[in-house]
């Protein structure tokens, strides 16, 4: 018992680092992974955090740690509310001042949830475009894309965020999320090694 709380402990010290909404992760901080180009989304593996995920939280449905994760110990377990469709997001910005450069996502998910959806969404000065992947959910863990990436080209939009959601779900279905994964493409076109 000690030892596991000792471990605890450590893990908990070490997701307590930093990022910011405009850098997202760097990764080194225990939470994000080490990826050139740099996964911009701080605790992208749910890894870190108390009582849910840091940096996550539910707009739609409530939002809680599982150990039944796809890589590391923890991922994120979003239950669906009565209206149907359950949100979660990344609550700082993923990045800021896009200018031209082209961001590119991939998720893992599993549940009861018939579907989800990938969002990237781009925030211009007074409007937003989206970039969406929609996919099945099976009670095995698939890759969102599967065999390839969400692209948002950058297009000067002021602010990047990532959301994902269910879309035709019922109330109780349960959304399994882990290792979400969004960075600036070195090549421009998303075939960034990962």
């Amino acid at each position: 018992m000690r030892a596991t709380l000792l471990a605890l402990a450590a893990l908990l010290a070490a997701c307590s680092g930093g990022g910011g909404a405009s850098g997202g992760g760097s990764g080194g901080d225990g939470c994000t992974p080490v990826k050139t180009p740099p996964d911009l989304v701080q605790n992208g593996s749910f890894d870190c955090g108390a009582s849910t995920p840091d940096n996550w939280g539910a707009r739609d449905g409530t939002l809680a740690f599982t150990t039944d994760a796809h890589g590391g110990g923890k991922a994120a377990l979003l239950t669906v509310p009565a209206t149907g469709q359950g949100t979660l997001l990344y609550k700082p910005d993923v990045a800021t001042s896009l200018g031209s450069q082209t961001f590119c996502g991939t998720i893992w998910v599993k549940g009861t949830a018939p579907d989800v959806k990938l969002i990237l969404r781009k925030v211009f000065n007074g409007s937003v475009e989206d970039r969406t992947f929609s996919s099945p959910v099976t009670q095995t863990w698939t890759r969102v894309p599967p065999n390839l990436v969400l692209d948002a080209p950058g297009g000067n939009a002021t602010k990047l965020l990532l959301l994902v959601q269910t879309v035709t779900a019922k109330s109780g279905d349960t959304l399994l999320v882990d290792d979400a994964d969004v960075w600036a493409s070195a090549t421009g076109d998303c075939k960034d090694a990962r």
